[in-house]
């Protein structure tokens, strides 16, 4: 249950800040096993269909380098991240103006710069 609601809150900010403009779908990067955990769910159907997904999942949801993990996240409006990544200035430089949403599948946001995130009107 927690985990379909966190995807349609991510879905829900992305279409209302999405414009109509333009023609490409919004991308939506998913740092952990959701994907494989929700797979075949018409809420996943759905997902698919109003964004481009790009994931990265390995046995352990930190492996992912952070050189790594800035390249995917570039162009995204939405990032679905775990403890492990931590979001700083760094990574919301270069993950460009389009971020318009991240969401924390973990216990707290220790790991997340709130003020820097807010300062950019970034959702949490």
């Amino acid at each position: 249950m927690f985990k379909s609601s966190l995807l349609l809150i991510t879905a829900s900010v992305l279409i209302g800040s999405h414009t109509i403009a333009t023609m490409s779908k919004p991308k939506l990067l998913i740092i952990s096993e959701l994907e494989n955990v929700l797979k075949g769910s018409p809420l996943f159907q759905n997902l698919k269909e109003m964004f481009d997904i790009i994931t990265y999942y390995s046995t352990s949801e930190w492996d992912i380098p952070r050189d790594i993990f800035l390249q995917k996240l570039k162009g995204c409006s939405a990032l679905i991240c775990t403890s492990s990544q931590k979001i700083d200035k760094e990574v919301l430089d270069k993950s460009g103006h389009q971020l318009k949403v991240i969401t924390t599948y973990s216990v707290g946001y220790d790991h997340m710069d709130i003020n820097e995130i807010k300062s950019r009107g970034i959702r949490v």
